[in-house]
C-alpha cells in the first residue's frame, strides 16, 4: 500500500481475493462527511376577529383560510405580520419583529413578536423538518377601562413540531380575548 496525501489516495497491491475485501472496506469508510443544510422558516401571524373589518389575505395563505373557518368561525381573519428565519440543521436561532399593528378606534398600535427554535433537523426522507423547543411570543396592546389607555399582553406558544417541506401547518391558536384569535402558521423550506 503507497499513500498519496496530497491526492487523498491509497495504491493498492494485492491477490484478487484480497483486493475485494479492500475495495469494500475502502467504498464503506470513504464515504463524504454530511453536509449541513439550511432551513427556512416562516410564521405567519393571522388574527381572526368577529369585527366587521378584516383585511387581504395573501394567494399562499388561502388554503389555510379555508380550512380556519370550517373550524374557527370568525368573520374576518388578517395577516398580522411575518417573520422569516433562516437556520443550519442543529443549530439556535432566533428573530423578532415589530411589524404588526392592532387597530384601536383611530389608535393604531404596534405589535411585538419573536420566533425562536434550539435545534432543527431533517428527517430521513429529507422533506420533514423537525423543530424541537420551538418559542413564539407576541406582545398585544390592550385597551384599558380607561379609554386611550393601553397595556400589553404576552401571547406565548411553546412546542416541538415536524413539518413537510412547503406545507403550511397552524401550530397554534392564541386567545387574545373573545372575539380574537391570533393563529400561527408556520412552513419551512430544506435549502440546498
Amino acid at each position: 500500500m503507497i499513500p498519496n496525501t496530497a491526492m487523498h489516495a491509497l495504491a493498492v497491491t494485492a491477490y484478487p481475493q484480497t483486493m475485494q475485501s479492500i475495495e469494500e472496506a475502502v467504498a464503506r469508510l470513504d464515504t463524504p462527511a454530511y453536509a449541513t443544510k439550511n432551513i427556512d422558516l416562516t410564521m405567519q401571524l393571522v388574527v381572526g376577529s368577529d369585527s366587521e373589518s378584516g383585511g387581504a389575505i395573501p394567494k399562499d395563505l388561502e388554503s389555510v383560510m379555508t380550512q380556519l373557518r370550517n373550524v374557527f368561525p370568525f368573520k374576518n381573519y388578517r395577516l398580522l405580520d411575518v417573520l422569516t428565519l433562516r437556520t443550519r440543521e442543529r443549530q439556535k436561532a432566533s428573530t423578532d419583529s415589530v411589524g404588526g399593528a392592532m387597530q384601536f378606534g383611530s389608535v393604531t398600535k404596534a405589535v411585538s413578536s419573536s420566533f425562536a427554535i434550539n435545534s432543527s433537523s431533517i428527517g430521513q426522507d429529507g422533506v420533514t423538518v423537525r423543530l424541537d423547543g420551538l418559542r413564539a411570543q407576541t406582545r398585544i396592546p390592550i385597551e384599558d377601562a380607561t379609554p386611550g389607555q393601553f397595556s400589553s399582553r404576552d401571547l406565548n406558544l411553546n412546542t416541538d413540531v415536524d413539518i413537510k417541506e412547503g406545507q403550511k401547518v397552524v401550530i397554534g391558536r392564541l386567545g387574545i380575548n373573545r372575539e380574537q384569535a391570533l393563529f400561527l402558521v408556520l412552513s419551512a423550506k430544506v435549502v440546498q
